[in-house]
């Protein structure tokens, strides 16, 4: 699961065999915004993934950040916008979910969210999170993506069910994604007073409920993911588009593309990433250097999962983040 290779399909139809398409966090904001601005170009960001995000039947993004008219031009700070034509952008990218259950979406109020999510819905994009179902077709099956923000809030499992419920009634496949865990970890802690819910009770609970896929994002790094009870959970893709230049693992990421076989996942590829000037994530070679290098990290952080390596938290202040 962590070569970087598409898996084995051999043998099955190619009619009954769908890509679903994940992204780590996009957040168009703070310098990286800084950047886009100077380029003039919002498309620069999708430049060298759009082939790969387009490469599924739906792509589903983790937006943390609002994007609104007059959003200022900071450099510095947690109070994340971004400019509206990166939704026009994303669009271009093939982008057709976009979740937006996190702790820095709301960061410009309701008003900030409202004018995100209808500005997202304008442009042909489904909004999931803060009580929103995205329902989208993927090639004649029907994927329903569900969010929830475990950071800054706790973990409702009531509403969960309730959700996975509502989704369960129009939808073929249910993914749940969630933004939780302890930043700058390769292992899926808890982060007591901030983000107080156990990524690996939450996403077994989620999937009890019913879901086929559990999807995590927030802690900047990558992370790896695991089997229960034959549904994969995974716990973080790290950052697809953000600015967190100080470390080399807050600059890497996954894209993962997940195979699905009528409604059963069959596969997962991983496709490492880089943030080149904090603006625009590119592909890395799989079988070498950098790339593989995360995906090796991918597979030690499986290992610990397994109890196969020895669990290490070196605690914050380091001086490279994801090691």
């Amino acid at each position: 699961m962590y070569s970087g290779d598409p898996p084995q399909t051999t043998g099955l139809d190619p009619a009954r065999l769908r890509v679903l398409v994940v992204t780590g966090d996009l957040i168009p904001a703070r310098l990286t915004q800084h950047a886009l601005r100077r380029l003039g170009d919002w498309t620069y960001p999708f430049a060298a993934t759009r082939s790969l995000l387009e490469s599924g039947d739906l792509s589903v993004v983790d937006l943390e950040a609002p994007l609104i008219p007059n959003c200022p031009d900071l450099t510095s700070g947690f109070q994340f916008c971004g400019d509206p034509r990166i939704a026009g952008a994303m669009v271009g990218a093939g982008i057709g979910i976009a979740n937006v259950a996190n702790n820095h979406i709301s960061n410009y109020g309701q008003q900030g969210i409202a004018e995100t999510q209808q500005l997202l819905i304008s442009k042909g994009i489904s909004v999931s999170g803060l009580g929103r179902i995205a329902v989208r077709d993927m090639r004649g099956l029907k994927v329903a993506v569900i969010g929830m923000n475990l950071v800054g809030a706790r973990f409702d499992q009531a509403q969960l069910r309730d959700q996975v419920a509502q989704a369960r009634a129009q939808a073929d496949i249910v993914a749940v994604q969630f933004h939780w865990g302890r930043e700058y970890e390769t292992f899926p802690f808890s982060a007591p007073g901030l983000a107080d819910d156990d990524p690996r009770t939450v996403g077994r609970i989620t999937v009890d409920a019913g879901a086929d896929l559990v999807i995590g994002n927030h802690p900047h790094c990558v992370q790896a993911g695991e089997v229960y009870r034959g549904r994969l959970i995974t716990y973080a893709h790290g950052n697809f588009l953000f600015d967190q230049d100080w470390s080399v693992g807050t600059q890497e990421s996954v894209v993962g593309r997940y195979y699905f076989y009528d409604t059963t996942l069959v596969g997962v590829q991983y496709v490492p990433l880089r943030i080149h000037d904090n603006a625009q994530p590119q592909p890395l070679d799989p079988h070498a250097g950098e790339g593989q290098q995360i995906l090796d990290r991918m597979l030690h952080s499986a290992r610990m999962l397994l109890g196969q390596d020895p669990l290490v938290y070196d605690g914050p202040g380091r001086n490279d983040a994801c090691p």
